[in-house]
């Protein structure tokens, strides 16, 4: 499995990564990537208990997605505790990813 580069802003520019919301500059999505050290490191959304909110990347190619990682805030104790997955092709139509046609959290 090779890296898609998220966390590399030279693979993936700032502006193929976006939210729904956001909370505030510094939470700014293009700040959702591992290892970030640009504002809090972290992507958060405005509201903690939305469960519609997404961060999404653009890959700019369709990859084969082997792994996925994330992290929390570096500076306050915020991270997410589950998520789902939702892959596209196109960025119209979204599939959740499943295991034995069930979607994991």
């Amino acid at each position: 499995c090779k890296p898609a580069g998220v966390a590399d802003k030279n693979a993936i520019s700032d502006a193929r990564m976006t939210a729904s919301t956001f909370n505030e500059a510094r939470h700014n999505p293009k700040y959702g990537r591992l290892h970030e050290r640009r504002g809090h490191g972290a992507w958060c959304p405005k509201a903690k208990t939305n469960r519609k909110d997404y961060l999404q990347v653009d890959m700019g190619t369709v990859l084969s997605v082997c792994a996925v990682a994330s992290q929390g805030e570096r500076i306050y104790p915020l991270w997410t505790t589950s998520y789902k997955l939702y892959l596209s092709t196109a960025g119209v139509t979204w599939n959740a990813y499943e295991e034995t046609s069930t979607a994991k959290v």
